[in-house]
């Protein structure tokens, strides 16, 4: 497959696009069915507004998809070490591409919340009191940029990877909508081995004893590695948001998220 052929699949086309919009209305659907928690006023419709503006950036600038900034470093020479891509050998290719870029989206987040300045953006992410799939399209609009210049480029720089393997990862990633989801699916015992709503709930907590747990994106074992896992008890289902109890009013408001409190003290002249 050549390179203008995969950035069709990998950058969000009107088909990429339906198959997101598809993937969050059917963990919506599940969500009304088996709700974890219930009588929560969700913000839907404006998560799906920051949704679509995050993703028109992707298409716009093309950076900000994983395995495109892999296969754009991996053109231009970069890639000490190729994957298998034959045969069985693409399974061990998958898993070691799959494991760096969840790596890389866990040490990414831990420094979202350890630094003021990632905060700032990564804190309209958390603002949601209603923690669902939607939730999972809630970001500012700078942060897959900021991914993209910082794990993305390393992962490129460090693997060479087939398209099988870039493809495995994007379709992977839709994973976000099941984590996201207001469901009663924990995974038990097994909860250290792969991401579920209940777990990444624990994240989303607004309650002083879930603060900085349960950072990964897929794979839980990042956590128990570096000290921040967390095992849900069996009927732990926190609510959500941020401690300051701020969330965006207006699209606008959440494309200028990190300023807010600099755009709040400015009078309606100045403002206009």
């Amino acid at each position: 497959m050549g390179l203008i052929q995969l950035l069709g699949r990998l950058l969000p086309s009107p088909e990429v696009l339906l198959l997101m919009l598809a993937a969050m209305a059917l963990c919506t659907l599940c969500e009304v069915r088996w709700p974890a928690r219930t009588g929560e006023k969700p913000d839907k419709s404006l998560n799906i507004a920051i949704g679509l503006v995050f993703m028109l950036l992707q298409a716009t600038f093309g950076v900000a998809i994983g395995p495109v900034v892999t296969l754009a470093v991996n053109a231009a020479g970069g890639g000490l070490i190729t994957l298998p891509s034959a045969g069985w050998g693409v399974v061990v290719g998958i898993a070691v591409f799959c494991l760096a870029m969840d790596l890389g989206d866990y040490l990414f987040h831990r420094a979202q919340h350890a630094w003021p300045v990632l905060w700032a953006m990564h804190s309209l992410h958390h603002s949601d009191p209603a923690f669902g799939a939607t939730t999972a399209v809630r970001h500012f609009w700078f942060e897959p940029m900021l991914k993209a210049m910082t794990t993305y480029l390393a992962i490129g720089l460090l693997f060479k990877a087939a398209p099988t393997i870039l493809l495995t990862w994007a379709v992977l990633s839709y994973y976000n909508f099941i984590s996201h989801s207001n469901v009663r699916i924990g995974w038990g015992g097994a909860s250290w081995l792969i991401n579920s709503p209940q777990y990444h709930r624990m994240h989303h907590s607004v309650l002083p004893e879930h603060l900085n747990c349960n950072f990964a994106s897929v794979f839980p074992i990042f956590d128990v590695i570096a000290g921040s896992y967390h095992k849900p008890n069996a009927d732990e289902y926190p609510p959500t948001g941020i401690d300051t109890g701020e969330r965006p009013a207006s699209i606008i408001e959440a494309l200028c998220w990190p300023l807010r409190a600099r755009l709040a003290t400015l009078g309606p002249a100045t403002r206009a």
